[in-house]
């Protein structure tokens, strides 16, 4: 990433910072720690993936490090903890489950979200927290690919509205990829023509 590019796109998240948190009502923690943001920050570019931890979630996992690795850094996360694939471009295991949802554990995702080019997000059993942080996502106006393995959710259990929304609905691993792929390149491309990547 071009530093003038990182530069800018790192300004525009200074503007969008919150200047209270809405869950503990107190000012954003995150303005005061610029350690944590220059890390952040350092890390650039990386998607955030969001899936729950259920192992039967593992496919858009796996699809997405195969096919983020040549785009940029990402944040993956799986039901032990690991990191999957020593030495690629990893940003973080991020554990939401072992740190609660309030106070620093909120505020850590919430950062995340923020210093984040875009999100892939799994809705596969609506899983509370991945709702949680696509939320989130969306409220810093952060484009998000939803995943959809049918085999779990069928399309109209999905809570909300996903018409016009970057939706692949997959029922096994080929499937997923192929769509994986189609709507990366089309974001990174957009990213890119946008000023942001």
């Amino acid at each position: 990433m071009k530093s003038a590019v990182k530069k800018r796109f790192n300004k525009q998240i200074q503007a969008i910072f919150p200047v209270w948190c809405a869950l503990s009502g107190n000012a954003c923690g995150m303005r005061k720690d610029t350690a944590r943001r220059k890390a952040l920050i350092r890390k650039q570019p990386y998607a955030f993936v969001i899936r729950p931890y259920s192992d039967d979630c593992l496919d858009m996992e796996k699809a997405c490090k195969k096919l983020l690795k040549p785009t940029g850094y990402y944040i993956a996360r799986n039901a032990q903890g690991r990191v999957d694939t020593p030495g690629a471009k990893e940003i973080a295991a991020i554990l939401a489950k072992d740190e609660s949802l309030v106070g620093s554990g909120y505020c850590q995702i919430c950062s995340l979200c923020i210093h984040a080019h875009y999100g892939v997000a799994e809705l596969g059993h609506l899983n509370p927290n991945v709702l949680l942080e696509i939320g989130l996502m969306f409220a810093f106006a952060k484009p998000v690919i939803l995943t959809l393995d049918t085999r779990i959710t069928k399309i109209e259990e999905v809570p909300f509205d996903i018409d016009g929304l970057l939706l692949i609905p997959y029922e096994n691993y080929d499937a997923l990829e192929a769509g994986l792929k189609n709507k990366l390149e089309g974001l990174i491309e957009m990213l890119k023509q946008r000023g942001r990547l």
